[in-house]
């Protein structure tokens, strides 16, 4: 075992003695939550660790490993980066910066060159974790760990990853609704998605016994805006986890961030300053967004405005807000930003706004670094104020308890009002190393009684003295030595507890026992007392949408069938072109608000993309087959850009196409038949159709072919003169399917040679499809035709009258006829109901089907039931229930049921059991071993059809009594709780526990799900020291997916005096 995990050992053993051992007169000792840093190679008091980076050259990069401290905290000089190439360098501090609330940043920046293009870890693994950390057993043995992933290529010039705008959240509130933020500013503008990841330690291994921070509903982040929700935190105390923020373009994974980040959960004050900002906007790019942000607060607190967010940190033309305003009762700052077409894109740019309240009734904020003396502390021994044993950590002097006295040593701080509450101590301590050499202030401490006690009184220097907790400089028993990592000059902080909360609180480092002057020396320094903040910040959370402006000027005129478009060129040169929407009639759309493009409802459909800015103008041909006459048609355009953003829409442009080609108003079937079927048609003559230069004869060909659609036509008829615009179509199958027309206007200029002036847009006729259901017939119709039907009349034919009557009418193109009888035939035709957007046409336009007749029957199978189940853990059997199709659905037609089961989710479904009784929706299954299986039910109706499956419902044994182990135990001989074993179980096959001491050996393991450990060593039978011991315990369950292990992690308490 390393040294370091050895002292993590033995200060948890202390610590959870103070803890949670109960003393003899049933009170609860006091304790300090403690976190740990070591100097050196782990020097320092973490807060929070990241990585970013951005490119440099092709293949060279540039990274920052970002770590928060708290602010007394020492700095380690350099770290190490694993560049995720099997390669590391050793990086050194580019900057540090003092933030808000007792924290500061410490960047180390190094950079790196890759061999190629390919996807690379980045990682930084840091020695320790601070202590106790509620969510990760032996926290102070596992490391703090952070990666990034960059892709290398090529076509990536100039990448940066995604940055937090925010610093890590320092306190949380117990009990409440907690959001933090973790948005992040990505230089690009590219889609970042958030995740909730578990930490993890040295060099990325997963943390054993890792659990999400404890709930009482929800820890989720939104994956769109990194807005962590927290309902609400249950337990005071340190909490780790860690965020994971995911860089995408156009839907190509190109790299990401993590933050691994510690937060406090402790009880917070109500009070809360009221903060007025604007709400979410949008703003046109070349104008200004300018507006005022205020917060005010009833009390003596100071407030502290401050704003964080992506335009603020934009290199071209960013937002200005003067920050931090602080001041009493009301403070306010103005948000100004000048937004230019650089800054468009598809997803809103978000601002954070944020009002803090600095406490203004700290009882105590104090400072003691030993520079001269030991005042105003007190010794109770002679205490050297230098540096007899080598530099601290911050080359000053320090309080040393050297050669010159002997234990008992204390040194206690002043009398100290802390009665307001909420404070941490951050202070650095160090004993000598060991070498039993005497002579000199440097030989420290090795056994067991000779180490340091953390400790507080209410009552001066008398005490009594409460424990808060212990640094054993021992190893395990009978090795000898110290623990090494005690040597450097460690950096603590501390939460002060709810006992040690009054006006006249003492603290003192205290050494019981030593061998004498010249052995056993320690010292301290650098002994910080500050307020942590208890009051909840008000934050709100603003996104303004940048859109670009609309191309102006739209213009649209006729150039033969065709309309020929004209706009100005987009004022952004950032976009890439246009896309160019069309609607037959006006829409008289006009964008508003944050609205971009054409939105769906006006009608308007896209057309084409043009992929130039300076493509200005565009012909509509209507993809070669010419814009049908009869109709105005209305344009927009708008500007798009290669990142997915598009402008608002131009104005609404129209055009009407010269009415110079004969314009088809009827297709509609007359008679239906297989053979002798007849066709209705009829057209509008042109009348921009000038005779004088185009002479007769006229006359019309009729071209005729079949299907909606298609470019084959046969000729069917003529008719001769401009005025005879009708015909009828006879001898057609128009029972088959149906058939679309064109009709062509020829002149002969005074002779006999005909030549084609113009063509009629095609038009089909309207074909009615029935499919028959139970006492119900569906109708569904099509057609294909130039002008808008808005409207069709259903036709039924009444065999009494033997005329079709009206019996609906539908605004899309299908109709259910309901309350049929099964068996009996019904006969239908359809008439659709349209219009030309041009008046001069006419009006309505009427067309028929041909006529169909169906039989409904009964093919409809019972709709699904519902499925429930209940698990019988002591019977071992699932009991069903559904619900029945007549409840379901209002379907009374049912003849019984059919129960599946299956094994496994994934696994195929048998049959299990079928019920003729349609009045039984429940069934219980007994299983063999286990509750585990999936069911599914099945209703079939009295002719023989089926419905689909019900809701599949697995059953697991998370229903039952999972196997848990309880966290005390007391092997006295009572006869009460002398045994370690478990809670109530069910299922479990088998386990495999071992248990070990506070120096992490071994001393009983078993297979036996009962445990029954009686507390006495496995190896030698002999009592095992009350304490805290841990396990680790995989257990073996029969579950839905087979048998399959589940892993416990924990301490338990050894008593067996109390």
């Amino acid at each position: 075992m390393y040294e370091n995990e050895i002292f993590v050992v033995l200060l948890r053993w202390y610590l959870f003695e103070a803890l949670l051992i109960p003393t003899m007169k049933n009170k609860l000792t006091f304790f300090f939550v403690l976190l740990l840093s070591a100097h050196g190679l782990s020097a320092m008091n973490v807060k929070s660790l990241e990585i970013t980076y951005e490119n440099i050259t092709q293949l060279s990069y540039r990274a920052n490993v970002i770590f928060y401290l708290y602010d007394p905290s020492p700095v380690d000089s350099q770290v190490a980066l694993f560049w995720g190439d099997n390669t590391n360098s050793t990086l050194t501090v580019s900057s540090i910066t003092d933030l808000p609330g007792e924290l500061k940043r410490v960047t180390y920046s190094g950079t790196h060159t890759y061999s190629g293009p390919s996807t690379f870890t980045m990682y930084v693994s840091y020695k320790v974790r601070s202590l106790n950390v509620n969510n990760i057993p032996n926290s102070l043995a596992t490391d703090i760990y952070a990666e990034a992933k960059l892709v290398v290529s090529p076509f990536l010039s100039g990448i940066k990853s995604p940055v937090f705008m925010e610093k890590p959240r320092l306190n949380v509130c117990r009990g409440q609704n907690e959001t933090v933020n973790f948005s992040a500013f990505d230089a690009s503008g590219d889609v970042l998605k958030y995740s909730i990841i578990p930490c993890r330690g040295e060099d990325g291994t997963a943390i054993t016994g890792y659990t999400n921070p404890s709930t009482s509903s929800t820890f989720s982040i939104d994956a769109n805006s990194g807005w962590l929700l927290w309902d609400s935190p249950l337990d005071k105390g340190f909490f780790n986890y860690a965020v994971l923020v995911e860089k995408y373009r156009n839907g190509v994974f190109l790299g990401s961030i993590m933050r691994d980040v510690l937060v406090n959960v402790i009880d917070c004050s109500p009070q809360s300053p009221l903060l007025e900002v604007f709400n979410d906007t949008c703003v046109l790019a070349g104008t200004l967004l300018h507006d005022t942000v205020r917060a005010t607060y009833a009390g003596i607190d100071t407030i502290s405005l401050t704003a964080i967010g992506e335009p603020l940190l934009l290199t071209s033309t960013p937002a200005t807000f003067p920050q931090p305003v602080r001041n009493r009762y009301s403070v306010y700052s103005v948000f100004d930003w000048n937004v230019s077409c650089e800054h468009v894109r598809p997803e809103p740019y978000k601002l954070l706004f944020k009002a803090d309240l600095e406490d203004s009734l700290s009882t105590c904020d104090c400072s003691y670094d030993f520079e001269t003396s030991v005042s105003p502390f007190y010794a109770n021994v002679h205490a050297i104020i230098g540096q007899p044993c080598g530099p601290g950590w911050d080359n000053s002097n320090y309080l040393w308890f050297g050669a010159d006295s002997a234990a008992p040593r204390f040194v206690a701080t002043p009398v100290l009002n802390v009665s307001s509450g909420n404070f941490m101590m951050v202070f650095d301590l160090r004993m000598a190393e060991h070498t039993g050499n005497p002579g000199t202030d440097c030989e420290g401490p090795d056994e067991p009684d000779e180490g340091i006690y953390l400790q507080y009184s209410l009552n001066g220097l008398i005490g009594p003295w409460v424990t808060m907790a212990y640094w054993d400089p021992s190893l395990s028993p009978g090795e000898g030595g110290h623990v090494a990592n005690l040597i450097n000059w460690n950096n603590y902080s501390v939460v002060v507890p709810e006992g040690a909360i009054s006006t006249a609180t003492r603290f003192r480092w205290m050494q019981f026992e030593s061998t004498g002057i010249y052995y056993d020396h320690w010292g301290i320094d650098n002994v910080n007392i500050y307020k942590i903040s208890d009051k909840t910040p008000a934050q709100k959370e603003v996104n303004i949408s940048v859109i670009a402006p609309a191309p102006e000027n739209l213009t649209a005129s006729p150039a033969g069938n065709n309309a020929y478009l004209q706009w100005n060129k987009e004022i952004c040169s950032e976009a890439a072109g246009y896309f160019v929407y069309r609607k037959a009639g006006s829409s008289g759309y006009v964008p508003s608000g944050c609205e971009t493009g054409v939105p769906a409802y006006t009608g308007y459909v896209k057309i084409a993309t043009l992929s130039s800015i300076n493509d200005t103008t565009y012909t509509d041909s209507n993809n070669g087959l010419g814009l049908p006459h009869g109709n105005t048609y209305c344009y927009m355009v708008t500007a798009w850009f290669a990142n997915g953003s598009e402008s608002q829409a131009s104005n609404e442009a129209c055009v009407q196409m010269p009415d110079d080609e004969p314009v088809i108003t009827n297709v509609s079937v007359e008679t239906t038949s297989a053979t002798a079927g007849t066709m209705f048609l009829a057209w509008s003559k042109p009348d921009d159709f000038d005779t004088l230069i185009y002479t007769g004869p006229f006359r019309y060909d009729i071209y005729r072919s079949n299907g909606f659609a298609g470019s084959v036509y046969s000729f069917v008829s003529s008719n001769s003169g401009l005025n005879d615009t009708t015909f009828t179509d006879t001898g057609l199958n128009t029972s088959g399917g149906p058939w679309h027309y064109r009709i062509d206007l020829m002149y002969a200029a005074g002779g006999t040679n005909y030549t084609l002036f113009s063509s009629s847009y095609p038009a089909s006729s309207v074909f009615l499809s029935i499919t028959p259901s139970d006492q119900s017939l569906l109708l569904e119709w099509d057609y294909n035709v130039p002008w808008n039907n808005d409207s069709t009349v259903i036709y039924r034919y009444n065999p009494s009258t033997f005329v079709f009557d009206s019996i609906g009418l539908s605004f899309n193109k299908e109709y259910i006829d309901t309350g049929l009888t099964n068996g009996v035939e019904y006969c239908y035709k359809v008439e659709t109901i349209g219009s030309y957007s041009l008046s001069g046409f006419k009006y309505p336009l009427r067309n028929f089907s041909q006529e169909l007749c169906e039989r409904p029957q009964d093919i409809v199978p019972p709709c699904p039931v519902v499925l429930s189940v209940e698990v019988d853990c002591e019977e071992v059997s699932n009991h069903l229930t559904w619900t029945s199709p007549a409840n379901q659905c209002g379907d009374f037609d049912v003849g019984g049921y059919i129960i599946y089961y299956s094994l496994m989710p994934d696994g195929e479904f048998t049959y299990l059991d079928s019920i003729d009784n349609i009045a039984d929706t429940f069934y219980t299954h007994f299983g063999e071993t286990s509750v585990a299986g999936c069911f599914a039910v099945v209703a079939f109706d009295t002719v023989g059809n089926y419905s689909n499956f019900s809701n599949i419902v697995c059953v697991d044994i998370d229903e039952c009594d999972l196997y848990q182990l309880p966290n005390v135990f007391t092997p006295n001989g009572d006869g009460f709780n002398d045994y370690f074993i478990p809670f109530p179980y069910d299922f479990v096959e088998k386990i495999d526990l071992t248990i070990f001491d506070r120096w992490g050996l071994e001393v009983f393991k078993t297979e036996d799900p009962d445990i029954m450990w009686d507390g006495r060593n496995q190896s030698n039978s002999l009592e095992c020291a009350e304490g805290v011991y841990y396990y680790v315990c995989d257990v073996y369950e029969m579950r839905l997916a087979g048998i399959r292990k589940r892993t416990l992690t924990g301490t338990v308490h050894l008593y067996r005096n109390k």
